[in-house]
């Protein structure tokens, strides 16, 4: 019997790298609606410009709101989706999709949202240059004492350089004062599924066929942790992978390959 614990004390969920093309608003979204899901009252701020998160959420482009309800019944239309940073203040619990730039958290600082050592940053990296835009981040928001949790997102299992990625990102756990953590599951790419998801609006796992992919499993091991309060002790392989058994194939065979001990 798992003994897990389903509180969730956080308050704001963050995503952020300086970097480009690591996943941020993948990630951003479905945290989100992982979350709402679960029966949690989350707001998310899509802090973009390009507004994708609207976009993947409502299922058409930014139309000029400042604040929109998600389209559709339940819980998932409770849900306040904003670009408003005044709309973003009002909500007890917030996830913020943040733009790939160097100035983002200190743009957000002076629209009032200041990171706090109650928060959670989840900063996604894809390649080498995901890994520097992590340090930057961990070293910005070190006076905050925020949490900086690193995710090995969109990697691809064909790539040499995947098992590099990630003793890079072992190595960051290591370094003194840095203060970073690493999630213990790496999200494979899959782009088809993915795709499909953002055209119809949707959360990849309500994608026909997509639930069973091992992108899929490491993507709600990953919204179920943070739906649980992100607890340090539970980021362990063993811990995050109930449920994946049926989750076959290339993606299984990356875990065991790059995790190992």
């Amino acid at each position: 019997m798992s003994t897990r614990s389903t509180e969730n004390n956080l308050s704001r969920v963050v995503v952020h790298n300086h970097k480009g093309g690591t996943g941020k608003t993948m990630l951003a979204v479905h945290i989100a609606e992982y979350l709402v899901e679960q029966g949690q009252e989350w707001d998310l701020m899509d802090a973009d410009p390009q507004h994708n998160a609207v976009s993947w959420l409502t299922g058409h482009a930014w139309s000029g709101e400042a604040a929109l309800q998600l389209p559709g019944e339940g819980r998932r239309s409770k849900m306040t989706v904003t670009v408003d940073p005044e709309t973003a203040l009002s909500s007890t619990r917030l996830v913020v999709d943040t733009p790939p730039s160097e100035d983002s958290l200190e743009d957000l600082q002076r629209s009032g949202i200041e990171l706090v050592s109650d928060d959670l940053l989840i900063c996604p990296v894809s390649g080498r240059f995901g890994i520097d835009g992590a340090i930057k981040v961990a070293e910005e928001v070190r006076v905050s004492g925020c949490r900086v949790v690193v995710v090995l997102n969109m990697t691809d299992p064909d790539d040499d350089y995947a098992s590099e990625e990630v003793q890079a990102a072992r190595d960051l756990e290591e370094v003194e004062n840095l203060g970073i953590e690493v999630f213990k599951m790496t999200i494979p790419r899959n782009d088809k599924y993915l795709r499909q998801a953002e055209l119809q609006g949707r959360p990849v796992w309500d994608i026909p066929y997509a639930r069973s992919t091992h992108t899929v499993g490491a993507l709600q091991a990953l919204c179920r942790w943070i739906a649980e309060g992100a607890p340090p002790e539970a980021n362990r392989m063993g811990q995050l992978t109930p449920g994946l058994a049926n989750h076959q194939g290339r993606g299984e065979d990356l875990q065991e390959r790059l995790w190992e001990q």
